[in-house]
């Protein structure tokens, strides 16, 4: 996986990411769901974590 291909993996996660930040900060307008608060924290830390994953895994090929 190229260098290039790491980046547009991760910027799309980390995109993702800055969504779910967004939405779980709109998520403590009165008459919202705790439901929506735990999933966009969830999806937050998720694709926060796959951001990560191909750089991860990039690495550990090379050695």
């Amino acid at each position: 996986m190229t260098n290039l291909l790491r980046t547009l993996i991760a910027a799309v996660f980390l995109g993702l990411a800055a969504f779910s930040v967004f939405g779980f900060m709109s998520s403590f307008e009165p008459g919202v769901g705790v439901g929506w608060k735990i999933g966009y924290a969830v999806v937050c830390i998720s694709s926060v974590g796959l951001s990560a994953l191909p750089w991860a895994v990039g690495q550990e090929r090379h050695r």
